[in-house]
């Protein structure tokens, strides 16, 4: 069986990165690599670790992104055609694609796996709140929670959007396929990638090839935080989409009325997702 062995990418993976047509890549990797699966999805919320999560996936030699004419930057609901026949090449489609019905039905219909990622929806208020800033959002985001400092685009978020959000993970995780869909939290993701990533990349090539640990290993620093960014897992910039790379920010932003709202809209969901063991987190004063 063949072994994804070498850490660096392949001779012509490497001379394919200078061709700037897309198509014609997938078009050469299609006939260089021998896949059991020509697309696989990475479904997750926005600030959820979505991004980091694909491009770890995109390590995989001869896979590279592409996404169907249907999926618009607010809008992420399949059409039937878009995911069978698979586009040509070996691609990885980032959506934020919520549980519904039809969209469920056509996504294990194109028998392929795919990848769900969530995140503490504590930290999604904290990322939003700054997200929700940054330039090229007016069309998509909330413009009256623009003008807010941090602390009322959080309250803001918890009344607004915090409902929608918890219902899309706890449907994903009631409606995720047994064999094809793989759940992943990106708190996990990020304490420790490695076994993460190896049952993942197990899971979409279906062991073959086999991927050694040195080239996994070789996949996840090269999408680290500090790769990506230049800076330390930690240090933040409230003006970069890669904002601050950890988990448990909400504890440095939530105040108490913050809190007391989350746990009234939220708070068994959080139990159910398995952030906490009950809903006594946050303090006393909550």
């Amino acid at each position: 069986m063949p072994t994804l062995s070498d850490p660096n990418p392949p001779l012509i993976v490497r001379a394919m990165r200078s061709v700037p047509s897309r198509k014609f890549q997938r078009f050469v990797y299609q006939r260089a690599f021998h896949y059991p699966h020509r697309n696989i999805l990475v479904i997750g919320q926005p600030k959820a670790g979505t991004t980091w999560l694909t491009r770890l996936v995109c390590e995989i030699p001869g896979y590279v992104r592409w996404t169907p004419g249907s999926i618009k930057l607010d809008k992420h609901d399949f059409h039937p055609g878009d995911l069978d026949p698979p586009a040509m090449g070996y691609t990885i489609t980032k959506v934020h694609t919520p549980p519904t019905g039809a969209n469920i039905k056509l996504i294990h219909a194109a028998n392929r796996p795919y990848l769900v990622i969530t995140r503490d929806p504590r930290d999604l208020a904290v990322s939003w709140a700054y997200y929700n800033t940054l330039p090229g959002r007016t069309r998509v985001a909330h413009p009256q929670a623009q003008s807010l400092p941090v602390e009322g685009r959080i309250a803001y978020y918890i009344d607004n959007i915090l409902e929608g959000k918890i219902e899309w993970a706890l449907q994903w995780r009631k409606r995720l396929h047994p064999t094809l869909g793989m759940f992943i939290r990106y708190e996990d993701l990020l304490a420790d990638p490695f076994p993460i990533m190896r049952r993942a990349y197990a899971h979409i090539l279906g062991g073959e090839p086999e991927v050694s640990d040195n080239w996994v290993r070789a996949a996840i620093e090269r999408n680290s935080f500090k790769k990506v960014t230049g800076r330390e897992q930690g240090e933040a910039d409230a003006k970069n989409f890669n904002r601050k790379g950890i988990s448990g920010d909400w504890q440095n932003h939530f105040t108490p009325d913050h809190i007391a709202s989350f746990k009234r809209i939220a708070g068994d969901a959080l139990v159910l997702l398995g952030y906490e063991q009950d809903n006594e987190w946050g303090g006393n004063d909550a």
